[in-house]
């Protein structure tokens, strides 16, 4: 927090960044202006890059100047103070900048105080051009006046889709659709979280996650849309697809960058996609829903003692295209399951290897073979190792040509023992999709249950919510097949189980 005046007004501390445009050679060595945006582009991604730097806000509107999880009558007192000021620092307060022009000034009054006003129900009624800081640290544009109908990539996405407008979704993914839908090569069972409350029948496909096409895109919107599509995207870095947002350019397919797994920051994503797409009460009731597991069990981390903390790693066992992998991907930075395990105060033995080897900061992952694995254990030592496998719809008996969770967790456990030493090691696998994205909590519970036997957080309970959530939920049975209670999936959840 700083005070101008007398006043407070929220920063983001990065660097200081002169407020008048300023001259630079480029590359080519032509003369350029560079302008606040320009320094805010550098600033961003530099927050990018950093691997303990977070976002700055949960909500990450543009206009959201007091970086809380709403738009209100705060963030305007903010921004009218500093669109007053005659000098400011453009960089540490670019979140006032509702309309994103590079300037701090009466124009974004005038729009913040459109994006704050609610109706009768005390509903937000904007309904025009919004920018958010997207999952790679980039201000994008969003237009909320066209009409919305969606579609994901990957898992994570979807299952934002489904809690916040499954009505929204008109086509999916090949990760996620069934024969039916699907236009490549079989990606597995994962179609089977959500076909209890899709009809795949009416949906179109975008095609493989693998080769995102900008023509199947706008095909989609044509046929599915009335020739609009928001394609609710990861990070352009994950299958180098910032070609994307070029060949899409001046169309009414929109792509929004979320945070969905990247950097573990779901609820983040849920807020500013919330807003986004007039589903901002909704979102709110998921975060707060989210929030009263999630802080009591940061409480419990808070209050560990040093002699408490115990040290862990976190790979790969198994993942979509390969069934038992001969090396361990071990997570980094800007993976979900990294960061929440990092955030249950573990000693982080992958920081310390990952450092000691130069691994780059914004690492997802970096290969380890056995041997290695047997080298960082000599070196570092860990309590724990965490594993993921592509569970629970992706494994058997779910997927009856998969592995089930326990032959992935004995695999695992014999080179524990062979190359760290017999029961050295306390060894628990996860599902990854139920690891990050909007049920992430399913895994910050079950760590909070295996690192330190923090049993009161409740994984059934967590897990059957969680279900509810997406409207996949059966207490009893009765809806039939693809929807389901924690029962259902706990073996290919969790292993060994946490639950009796």
């Amino acid at each position: 927090m700083e005070f101008v005046d007398g006043k407070a007004v929220v920063v983001i501390a990065l660097v200081v960044v002169i407020i008048s445009a300023a001259v630079y050679i480029s590359l080519d060595g032509e003369d350029h202006e560079k302008g606040n945006k320009d320094y805010l582009a550098d600033a961003l991604n530099a927050m990018y890059e950093d691997g303990d730097q977070g976002y700055p806000a949960r909500l990450l509107i543009l206009g959201n100047a007091d970086l809380d999880d709403d738009l209100g009558e705060d963030d305007l007192e903010i921004v009218r103070h500093v669109a007053g000021l005659e000098e400011y620092d453009y960089v540490a307060n670019f979140m006032c900048d509702a309309n994103y022009d590079g300037l701090i000034d009466s124009d974004d009054v005038e729009l913040l105080e459109q994006m704050i006003a609610k109706d009768a129900d005390g509903h937000y009624t904007y309904n025009d051009v919004a920018y958010y800081v997207d999952c790679d640290f980039v201000v994008s544009k969003y237009h909320m006046d066209w009409p919305l109908h969606t579609s994901n990539i990957l898992t994570q996405t979807l299952q934002m889709l489904m809690i916040l407008d499954i009505d929204s979704i008109i086509a999916l993914d090949d990760r996620c659709a069934n024969s039916d839908v699907s236009r490549s090569p079989d990606n597995g069972t994962y179609w089977k979280e959500f076909a209890g409350a899709l009809d795949y029948s009416d949906l179109g496909s975008t095609g493989s996650y693998r080769q995102i096409s900008a023509e199947q895109y706008l095909q989609v919107a044509k046929e599915y849309g009335d020739g609009y599509l928001t394609a609710v995207m990861n990070s352009r870095y994950a299958r180098n697809t910032a070609y994307l947002e070029k060949q899409l350019d001046n169309s009414t397919v929109q792509l929004i960058r979320i945070q969905s797994w990247e950097r573990g920051a779901v609820c983040n994503g849920m807020l500013t996609l919330g807003y986004l797409f007039h589903k901002y009460d909704r979102a709110a009731d998921w975060v707060e829903w989210h929030d009263s597991y999630y802080n009591a069990i940061m409480d419990k981390v808070a209050k560990l003692t040093d002699e408490e903390r115990v040290a862990a790693v976190i790979a790969v066992l198994s993942d979509t295209d390969n069934v038992s992998m001969d090396t361990f991907d071990m997570l980094g930075v800007t993976s979900g399951e990294y960061q929440s395990l990092k955030k249950m105060g573990v000693i982080d033995v992958t920081h310390e290897y990952l450092e000691s080897i130069g691994a780059p900061a914004t690492s997802w992952s970096v290969s380890v073979n056995k041997e290695t694995l047997a080298e960082i254990y000599r070196m570092y030592h860990f309590d724990f190792f965490i594993g993921t496998f592509s569970g629970p719809y992706n494994v058997g008996p779910i997927n009856s040509s998969r592995p089930t969770a326990d032959v992935i967790y004995d695999q695992t456990k014999s080179y524990l023992d062979k190359y760290c030493g017999k029961d050295a090691v306390t060894l628990q696998t996860f599902g990854w999709i139920y690891a990050t994205g909007p049920h992430e909590l399913a895994y910050i519970a079950g760590l909070a249950n295996t690192l330190y036997g923090w049993t009161e957080f409740d994984v059934k309970k967590i897990v059957n919510e969680s279900l509810e959530w997406m409207g996949i939920y059966d207490e009893d049975g009765s809806k039939g097949e693809y929807f389901y209670d924690y029962g259902d999936i706990e073996d290919s959840l969790y292993w060994p189980r946490l639950t009796e």
